[in-house]
Parts: C-alpha cells; sequence; structure tokens
C-alpha cells in the first residue's frame, strides 16, 4: 500500500538515485529538466510549485514513510480536470504493481478530493511499462503525437491518454 504526502526537498535524492540512465531520464521528463538531474535542479522545481497553485508535486512513501514514488499534479482546474508529470517508482518496487497504485491514488486524490472529471497526461509511446500502467489504471488513448521527441538519432512520439469520471 501507498501514501501521499507532499514533496520535501529531502526527497530530491531518492528521484536522483530513480534515474537509472540517460534514457529513462529522458523518458521520465522529455528532457525539461537538464541531464544529469541534480538537486538544485529539483529545489528550483521544487520551489516554483510551492509559489504557484496551479500545481503541487507529491511523494508516494510506503508504510514505513520511504519514498517509493513521486508524481505532479498540475492544470488543475477544480471540479473540471488535472494534468499528471514527471510519475516514477523506485526502480526496486517495479513490476509489483506500485506504479498502478501511484496511478490509482492519484486518480482518486484528483477525482474526489478536488472533483476533476477529468485526468490528462502524455507519455512516450516507447515506454511501455508506463503506457501498460495508464492503461490498466483506467486512462484511454486519445491522441497522438508523431516524432516529436529528439533523442540522439531516434525520434520519439507521444501518446496523450486521458481519464474521465
Amino acid at each position: 500500500m501507498i501514501f501521499f504526502r507532499p514533496y520535501k526537498k529531502s526527497d530530491a535524492k531518492y528521484l536522483l538515485s530513480w534515474i537509472e540512465d540517460e534514457r529513462a531520464f529522458s523518458k521520465w521528463c522529455g528532457n525539461l529538466f537538464q541531464y544529469p538531474l541534480t538537486i538544485q535542479q529539483l529545489d528550483i522545481y521544487y520551489h516554483y510549485y510551492d509559489a504557484t497553485t496551479n500545481g503541487f508535486p507529491i511523494t508516494a512513501v510506503d508504510e514505513t514513510g520511504a519514498p517509493i514514488g513521486h508524481i505532479l499534479i498540475k492544470d488543475i482546474s477544480y471540479t473540471k480536470s488535472a494534468y499528471f508529470k514527471f510519475a516514477i517508482i523506485d526502480p526496486k518496487k517495479r513490476k509489483k504493481g506500485v506504479g498502478k497504485q501511484l496511478i490509482s491514488t492519484a486518480m482518486i486524490y484528483v477525482s474526489q478530493l478536488l472533483q476533476c472529471q477529468k485526468i490528462t497526461l502524455k507519455v512516450f509511446e516507447n515506454n511501455i511499462p508506463a503506457r501498460k500502467c495508464y492503461l490498466s489504471a483506467g486512462f484511454k488513448d486519445i491522441a497522438y503525437e508523431k516524432e516529436v521527441f529528439s533523442f540522439y538519432d531516434e525520434l520519439w512520439s507521444y501518446c496523450i491518454m486521458e481519464w474521465k469520471k
């Protein structure tokens, strides 16, 4: 079982340890951060969302309080919609249903507490485990952006996914 709490600056070291390599980094953030990820970049991220009312980073913890995941909920239009971004799970917890728990718990939070009727997200088509996770949580593909991201000599495509209440 997982629990949510607000992201803290001290969580940065966990996020850093969950990024296994440059490819995984790019799939996670689409290079919205600079590789390699640093605590300083995460501090800027934390301060930005601490100062805005339109989003908040969340840390998922296990029953001992140890961080095991992260997600950003942003572009919140209360009673209408929200957007999920930067979802990641500790690699040691993957393939155990923890990713689906993270997404499902975030969906409950957004749909029940914020009363949002719709949640959207983007995921790279080649990020098969994440796509499967979102599909199993109830998201549906609604659009496709072909070859919009360059990773060295590759062009990656986005799937835009949506969940509706």
